[in-house]
């Protein structure tokens, strides 16, 4: 029978006759029909190029569709149908909208992805078909994702994945990888990476390898060959040293395998399928190596009696042919660049009879090397027979010991085989063997562990598909039970305890009483961990004492301790998940019996079921976790918005064809649990209908109704959430906070994290909640008796309608015009005292206002000498009561404009203006100053002077702009105190302005002499008068000035009364 050598789903026909079942075929056929059956309906199939993926689901349609019961037998396992539609497409480096639109529906499809598919699939319920959606070579898809828009693919393929797994669904999503799913998202951020990992927890992986000696067996069945006598006499004797020295597998059959693939030995044949595997590519598999033809093929190979196809020659295969992928760096790279240089050394070093036989032997040590397992031994001896069997060496002894002595290949007594070494003078085993005498061997198991072992989170998984809610467990070790509050994205803890002094029977008592969600792991042997350890502790004291300038020793030491640290792992690993006695399993004080890894992952799944039974159903991956991206940020605003604004509408206002995440919110939040709907024609916001959503409802009406006493901060609220019994993710909790504010935003009052009321919740205020929600304050409205008498007659005073009904709403409607007219207030008529003893009183408390249900029923009535009970049984006192309000908020609107007009009536009098019209006293002054030269003014007058001449729209703005440039501050912020100083300045601006309006007039230029002089004495005042003198005359006036001074008695007083009574005669005469 001919193996094809590759296959296409789509176009490729099935045979039955050649399919050959294996049990990993039928492992996979079990895991994909008891997932689905526990509510998983997409699975990742990943497995390395050429391990039989394709014709997997090829067989797997031909059961079902055929009932060829190739795999299966159809026993109603899929929700009890009878007919199957297989939908098979094959991968393309494309949007995977665009995909499903092309192979799903390329005739009829609308715009909208998920529109098509609802009726895709009601179309698929109506001819009563179980769907199967198919998707080969799956990472081409993934490979577009990640650098192609990653944050819009990676919606569409969260918001496919969320439609398949709808449990009303009958569907399942099979997709195919060669490689881990997150080996795609390299080129990606870490907050693109973080959702790709969300994506991935959508999908069930599935290993499909086929283990090596099940490829091997099918590849010596299926492949056509040419009978060949064997000529190698030592080929039996290579098959059982590969399965003695445990490099292949001893289920490996001689006939029925090893011999049909003659003359590749077992060593070759496994180190030849795992570099397929590898670095292999789709058309390069260990089924097209065996068929191929030509120059280099295995059929064309010349084996002899000592020579096989064999590690050596697959060493020349891998180079060759994969050469490109070697050439990047990978996993591998360093253990191919080692074999490369001990290549190179030993062309350097050997003579030419010996260098061929010491190329086959390191070729051969490196692939033993690249491709072996931990557990591998292989000896001197075992070496060396490989080398005289397979290489064809006859004298391999002499070679392996030449090349130890050159220091090329050592032998690792840690590792039981032979390894490539650059080379180095420490004896590393010398100095291990030393080191056993001066490092105790530590019991002190807990110390060390926390320093070498490193373990996953492990993640529930059972739960997560059943509640949407990801919960994963921590690791933790110690020497004693811890019991804690798991934090952040941590849901609970397996806590591995190593103490020998602590009996199992005081272990299991000391975790009776622990209500978290913690697993005990009891560790009663630690003996070979103990010796892990011991092997560190030593390969650090080793490091320590090695020359650090011995680069060679030091690597090789890290490797030590790497792989040391690797079996320290594996040994904890192996007494965890062993289920022996060694280990044993404890919760909440009882012993558990877990026997299987998946037992281990269930029980952690009922651990959280039992611990968080209060979690809701919420099937959201895009929000429920703990930090959900900055999409989703964006996503909760225009939720949040559509919530404010449109909840007596029809799905919020979202339109059907939109399928945006903020809808997703919505859908899965409110309208799925009930929380919106309709209700006698109108849509409204209530209690949840939805069962699982009851316990998070009812926590949080207790704890509104605990704050009607006094406030409480929404961050006591939260804490609640985020423990036990519901452990809400952060991202959860940020949605459903405001939600639940919006929905009851009737029923209470809000602050800020400064005490400050909030009158309404807005988009500025969810905002700032976004960013830190903890520290706003709710105080639930305590109304009754009394309270809602005075209310209803005071609406009534108002003219507001009385309906009966105390809310936020008719609260703020009623309060509203106080709240809002003191906040508006400018700084000036929040400060002043001059006014009416009652506005005062009045002002205080609304500045003081906290809490609007205390100013409104208590403080406002008190303040102003009114009972409550008196308002609400006599109206003529409330009549006066809200006058005195009335009056007092008109007193405070215009107190600033009455400030303005003291100004003003101050400067129209002191300036003896003729109108007291601003429009004619501003046109007046406009007039009056126009003529002024500005050469003679100051700076501050020429300031005033524009403020004068420039347009005003209005008074008020006018007289802010004047009082200005005397207070160098605005007018708002005005002090009692200050009043008089500004209106005494500003008269005095104006009056010096006046000085210098007959100067103006003489048509005086900067270059002429002149001086204003306005004299007063006791016999009167003289005028003010300006003396000017032509230039031609200044030297005339020089003389005289000179003759006078010569005159004077040097007496100050006398000498300036003499010159001033002169004066005075000379401008009297004229």
């Amino acid at each position: 029978m001919k193996y094809t050598l590759s296959i296409n789903i789509e176009h490729s026909t099935f045979n039955p006759e050649s399919y050959i079942v294996t049990p990993n075929a039928l492992g996979v056929v079990g895991h994909i029909i008891d997932s689905f059956n526990t509510g998983i309906h997409s699975f990742n199939i990943i497995g390395s190029y050429g391990t039989g993926k394709s014709s997997f689901l090829l067989a797997l349609e031909d059961s079902l569709v055929n009932n060829s019961h190739i795999l299966l037998a159809n026993n109603g396992q899929f929700n009890g149908y009878t007919r199957f539609r297989f939908c098979k497409i094959v991968g393309d480096y494309t949007s995977l909208q665009n995909l499903l639109i092309e192979h799903l529906f390329p005739d009829s499809a609308s715009e909208n992805l998920f529109e098509n598919l609802s009726r895709f699939f009601a179309e698929a319920e109506n001819r009563d078909e179980f769907v199967f959606i198919v998707i080969d070579e799956f990472g081409k898809l993934l490979e577009y994702a990640a650098k192609n828009n990653p944050e819009r693919e990676l919606y569409i393929f969260q918001k496919f994945t969320e439609f398949v797994n709808s449990e009303e669904r009958n569907v399942i999503l099979l997709t195919t990888l060669h490689q881990n799913f997150n080996s795609y998202a390299r080129v990606l951020n870490e907050s693109q990476r973080h959702e790709w990992n969300k994506v991935k927890g959508r999908f069930l992986e599935i290993v499909f390898n086929e283990p090596v000696e099940q490829l091997l067996y099918l590849a010596a069945k299926r492949i056509e060959r040419i009978s060949r006598p064997i000529l190698n006499k030592g080929f039996k004797s290579v098959y059982d040293l590969a399965k003695n020295t445990r490099f292949a597998s001893s289920s490996i059959e001689y006939e029925d395998t090893a011999e049909r693939l003659y003359p590749l030995d077992l060593f070759a044949a496994q180190a030849l399928t795992l570099s397929i595997q590898r670095y292999g590519q789709n058309e390069r598999t260990l089924f097209s190596f065996l068929e191929s033809i030509g120059e280099g093929s295995l059929q064309q190979f010349k084996e002899s009696e000592h020579t096989t196809y064999n590690l050596a020659d697959v060493y020349d295969y891998d180079i060759y042919n994969f050469h490109s992928y070697l050439s990047e760096i990978n996993a591998d790279s360093a253990a191919w660049a080692g074999i490369r240089v001990s290549l190179e050394r030993v062309e350097g070093l050997f003579d030419a009879e010996v260098v061929d036989d010491a190329i086959k032997l390191v070729k051969a040590i490196g692939m033993i090397n690249l491709f072996g397992n931990a557990g591998i031994s292989c000896t001197k001896n075992d070496l060396s027979l490989y080398a005289k069997n397979a290489l064809g060496i006859v004298s391999p002894s002499g070679v392996i010991d030449l090349l130890a002595q050159y220091k090329i290949i050592r032998y690792a007594e840690y590792k039981s085989q032979y390894v490539l070494f650059e080379g180095t003078d420490v004896n590393i085993e010398s100095e291990l063997l030393k080191a056993s005498g001066i490092v105790p061997r530590s019991k002190d198991v807990v110390d060390k562990l926390l320093e070498n072992f490193s373990l996953p989170v492990e993640f529930a998984n059972a739960t997560y598909y059943r509640k949407g809610t990801p919960r994963y467990f921590e690791y933790v070790i110690s020497d004693y039970p811890i019991n804690k509050q798991p934090q952040n994205e941590i849901d609970g803890y397996i806590n591995l305890v190593f103490n020998e002094s602590l009996t199992l029977e005081k272990f299991k008592q000391e975790t009776s009483t622990v209500e978290e969600a913690i697993l005990y792991a009891y560790f009663k042997q630690t003996d070979k961990i103990i010796d892990h350890i011991w092997m560190l502790d030593k390969l650090a004291y080793v490091q320590n004492i090695v020359d650090s300038a011995d680069k060679v020793a030091h690597r090789e030491l890290k490797a030590l301790m790497n792989h040391e640290r690797s079996l320290l792992n594996a040994s904890v690993l192996y007494a965890l998940f062993r289920y022996s006695q060694d280990v044993v399993w404890v919760y909440r004080g009882n012993e558990i019996s877990i026997n299987s890894k998946a037992s281990f992952n269930k029980f952690l799944s009922r651990i959280c079921d039992e611990v968080y039974f209060s979690t809701p159903i919420f099937i959201n991956e895009m929000v429920n976790k703990h930090k959900p991206s900055g999409a989703m940020s964006l996503a909760r605003v225009n939720y949040l918005s559509h919530l404010l604004e449109n909840s007596a509408e029809y799905n919020l206002g979202f339109e059907d064809s939109m399928f945006k995440p903020e809808k997703t919110i919505y859908l899965t939040l409110l309208k799925n649990t009930g929380i919106h709907r309709q209700f006698l024609g109108v849509y409204e916001l209530d209690a949840p209908q939805e069962e699982s959503f009851n316990d998070l409802w009812s926590i949080s009406e207790a704890f509104m109704e605990s704050s009607k006493e006094k406030p409480r901060k929404l961050a006591e609220l939260i804490n609640i959430l985020k423990a036990r019994p519901f452990k809400l993710k952060q991202g959860v909790i940020d949605l459903w906070i405001p939600t639940y504010l919006i929905i009851k935003k009737n029923d209470y009052s809000l602050y800020n994290d400064m005490g400050v009321f909030i009158p309404s919740i807005n988009r500025e205020v969810l905002d700032i909640m976004q960013k830190s929600p903890g520290g706003f304050q709710i105080k639930a409205f305590n109304v009754e008796g009394v309270k809602l008498d005075l209310y209803n007659k005071y609406r009534e005073a108002l003219s507001l309608s009385q309906d009966g009904e105390f809310t936020t709403t008719s609260l703020i409607e009623t309060i509203r015009p106080f709240l809002v007219f003191y906040k508006k207030l400018n700084k000036y008529a929040k400060q002043t005292k001059r006014l009416k003893k009652t506005t005062l009183q009045f002002r205080n408390v609304l500045s003081a206002a906290r809490d609007p249900e205390k100013t409104f029923f208590e403080d406002l009535p008190l303040a102003l000498g009114f009972k409550d009970s008196v308002l609400t049984n006599n109206d003529e006192v409330l009549k006066s009561y809200v006058e005195l309000l009335q009056n007092a908020i008109r007193e405070l609107r215009s107190c600033y404009v009455n400030l303005i007009s003291r100004i003003e009536n101050a400067l129209v009098d002191s300036l003896c203006l003729k109108s007291t019209d601003f429009i004619q006293y501003k046109k007046e002054l406009e007039e009056r100053y126009s003529c002024l030269k500005t050469y003679l003014l100051t700076d501050k007058q020429k300031t005033i002077l524009n403020r004068i001449l420039s347009p005003a729209t209005d008074k008020i703005s006018w007289y802010q702009s004047l009082s200005y440039i005397i207070l160098d501050k605005q007018l708002d912020n005005l002090i009692d105190e200050e009043e008089a100083y500004l209106i005494d300045n500003l008269i005095h601006l104006f009056k010096e302005l006046d000085k210098y309006i007959d100067i103006s007039r003489k048509n005086l230029t900067n270059e002429d002499n002149f001086i204003r002089i306005e004299m007063i004495s006791n016999n009167g005042a003289i005028s003010p008068q300006v003396v000017r003198l032509n230039k031609d005359k200044i030297d005339i006036a020089q003389k005289v000035e000179r003759q006078i001074d010569n005159l004077l008695s040097g007496d100050s007083e006398v000498d300036a009364y003499a010159l001033l009574m002169i004066l005075k005669k000379k401008l009297g005469d004229e």
